[in-house]
């Protein structure tokens, strides 16, 4: 279990907001800590969590971009064929 202080200093290396939110549900989703425990510790509402590790298990990373309508702009992820191809044939 982390505490806030160290959650603080992990995010100071963050690059992307995608990095943030899978640190922020890593330890719930990999080993089982509750998600009032993590909220406690990375400052993130509990639903908030919950959504971004339900999305993460359905979609995997690509499913914690951004999931606004408008996407700010920017086109939506899409895997590219040979990525879909290979993590079908993976599965």
């Amino acid at each position: 279990m982390s505490t806030p202080e160290e959650f603080a200093q992990l995010k100071l290396n963050f690059v992307d907001p995608v990095q943030h939110h899978y640190e922020v549900i890593c330890p719930g989703v990999l080993v089982g800590e509750t998600v009032a425990a993590r909220s406690q510790q990375t400052g993130d509402a509990p639903m908030q969590i919950s959504d971004k590790a339900r999305r993460f298990v359905a979609g995997v990373m690509f499913a914690l971009a951004d999931q606004r309508a408008d996407h700010a702009g920017r086109p939506a992820h899409d895997y590219p064929a040979p990525s879909a191809a290979t993590i079908l044939f993976l599965k």
